[in-house]
């Protein structure tokens, strides 16, 4: 039953709306031609979740969604560089919720782009396409590396389909 509400939260969490325009999924023009990003991870932290830390967990799911991405053949440019000015982001957001040794988590793996409403002429950030999983795991079999290499290698899928 603690698994049932724990998954229920958060796949609540998953479906609440997002500050982003909705774009049409599934059209080839998303990934064609994409050959460089700016990947960011982000978390909600569960902070009774012992043997790591939050930012600990942070460095290493990050450092393994840059690298399955740079394996993938994209080009990485850090956020906050000035050379990250229309560059697609890849955004992979994982949210994570403890109790009594079990870890109910949710991935979001997410291509978003600049684009300019047609209405407001306004700048503003939609999501082209993404892709969600929830599950639980045992916290002995808790291992950050394993959430960023499964967002880089679910947006690397869909990559590869038109590229």
């Amino acid at each position: 039953m603690r698994t049932r509400i724990l998954l229920a939260a958060l796949a609540v969490g998953i479906m609440a709306p997002l500050p982003t325009a909705a774009q049409a999924f599934g059209d080839p023009v998303v990934f064609a031609g994409v050959d460089s990003v700016v990947p960011e991870l982000t978390l909600a932290w569960d902070d009774r979740i012992t043997g790591i830390t939050r930012s600990q967990f942070v460095r290493q799911a990050t450092d393994a969604f840059e690298l399955g991405l740079v394996s993938a053949g994209l080009h990485i440019t850090p956020r906050g560089t000035a050379s990250t000015g229309g560059k697609p982001w890849v955004v992979c957001t994982v949210n994570v919720l403890y109790d009594d040794g079990l870890i109910a988590y949710s991935k979001r793996v997410s291509y978003q782009e600049l684009m300019l409403d047609q209405v407001t002429t306004q700048l503003g950030i939609a999501e082209r396409w993404s892709d969600s999983s929830v599950g639980t795991v045992d916290m002995d079999n808790f291992d950050a590396d394993y959430y960023g290499r499964d967002c880089a290698e679910k947006l690397e899928l869909e990559w590869r389909l038109h590229n």
